[in-house]
């Protein structure tokens, strides 16, 4: 029986084992295995533009794309085996049917008894008990306007009435006329002491102003600013030469209808061929409007570098302090 136990414990402990490896595996798989990205666009002097954005991971174990050909089509792929496809039918069928049911249950509402009713066959039985309901509500009815007695000098009170409420109406006119010459001179009055308390505020939002300076120009002068500066300068050029393109390949014909504006672009475009190399190549025409070419840009990322970076500026001393410092301060400026 121990010897049984054993065994299985040490089952259990070899499974965990091939487990946690795994895990571990996988883990750095994914900090040091790179993500390759590929971008491709082209452009023929009559048809329309074509372009593909490709993100692959592990020898293209795990693929991304989305290629755009007068249409967009992307999906994800598994192993070379498609998981989800745009343009797959039994992806389209699904999509219609979400759309159907969400139609239906946007515009399917309970029907009214009367709406049943108009739509259902009416019976001659039916008929004379609809017949019977009607005669008995009028005879309800009747009883009611019957039982209002008529007065005869209400008529005579109502003249008298009306004469009160025009003579009503005639004070009220000039009450109101006076109510809206008193607001107008109350409002003039506000006015006035907004005017002459201007300058006291303007003084006083230029003293805070210049305090605000003040407190940025010190804030930026600081030893702790500077390092932390440098500091994320430095990452962002370490970022950049771990994320940049490896190579980028170019052959684009370009023509404006103005031929200034074509030697404007081309001596732009001169500025930055120490950053793309000799396999740029840009092929001006100062006769015709034309834009054309080819275009493919390959790079990889590696999330460790990511990671790295994120964890130095997270746990760097003199970033935290100056967020620490900027955050009292714009909580004693909200208070004002």
């Amino acid at each position: 029986m121990l010897y049984i136990l054993e065994m299985i414990g040490k089952g259990i402990g070899i499974g965990l084992l091939c487990i946690l490896i795994l895990l571990v595996t996988v883990l750095l798989a994914l900090l040091f295995v790179p993500i390759r990205y590929r971008l491709q666009g082209k452009k023929e002097e009559t048809g329309t533009p074509e372009g593909m954005v490709r993100v692959s991971w592990l020898f293209s174990l795990l693929c991304c794309f989305a290629v755009w050909e007068g249409k967009l089509h992307y999906g994800v792929k598994i192993c070379g085996v498609s998981i989800f496809d745009n343009l797959n039918k039994g992806h389209r069928k699904k999509t219609q049917k979400k759309q159907t049911r969400k139609r239906e249950k946007k515009a399917g509402r309970k029907r009214k008894p009367e709406e049943t009713y108009k739509d259902e066959p009416v019976l001659p039985e039916q008929k004379w008990e609809v017949r019977n309901e009607t005669t008995q509500s009028r005879l309800e009815k009747e009883p009611e306007e019957t039982a209002r007695p008529v007065q005869t000098g209400q008529k005579a009170q109502e003249g008298k009435g009306r004469k009160r409420t025009e003579k009503a109406s005639i004070w009220d006119k000039l009450y109101h006329i006076w109510e809206k010459v008193l607001s107008f001179f109350r409002k003039l009055g506000s006015l006035m002491e907004k005017l002459l308390e201007f300058p006291g505020k303007l003084c006083k939002k230029t003293e805070d102003w210049q305090e605000k300076a003040e407190w940025y120009l010190n804030f930026f002068q600081q030893e702790k600013f500077r390092r932390a500066f440098a500091l994320v300068k430095k990452q962002l050029l370490f970022l950049w030469r771990s994320i940049r393109p490896k190579m980028i390949r170019a052959d684009i014909r370009l023509g404006f209808a103005d031929p200034s504006v074509t030697g404007q672009v081309l001596a732009w475009t001169g500025m930055m061929y120490p950053f793309f190399g000799k396999t740029v190549t840009i092929r001006p025409d100062f006769e015709e409007t034309v834009c054309s070419g080819k275009a493919v840009i390959k790079g990889r990322i590696i999330l460790f570098a990511l990671l790295r970076a994120a964890l130095i500026l997270y746990f760097n001393k003199d970033i935290r302090q100056l967020i620490h410092i900027w955050k009292k301060e714009d909580a004693v400026h909200d208070r004002q």
